[in-house]
């Protein structure tokens, strides 16, 4: 690999590096949402929790947590160390 491409390699990995930091902060932001959804839940009256209320809290719990897993599937240093194997 020539001195030309490790240099693209290396922009690209510091701009992953910054992704991954924005894909930290964005997780720990929807975690915050969905603890505040379960709260709100947990504290529902059970004739509410019974509900449409409680349905709609209940999937957007469920939702989030899907966000988050889905989220967490993706690899950013992975990537960076696949990139950093190429440029050797």
């Amino acid at each position: 690999m020539n001195n030309d491409r490790r240099k693209q390699i290396a922009a690209i990995v510091e701009r992953l590096g910054e992704l991954e930091v924005l894909v930290g902060e964005i997780m720990n932001d929807i975690m915050e949402v969905e603890q505040d959804e379960q709260d709100y839940l947990d504290n529902m009256p059970d004739s509410l929790r019974q509900g449409d209320k409680g349905s709609r809290a209940e999937d957007a719990v469920m939702h989030l947590g899907d966000a988050s897993s889905a989220l967490d599937d993706i690899s950013v240093s992975d990537i960076i160390s696949c990139l950093e194997n190429a440029a050797e």
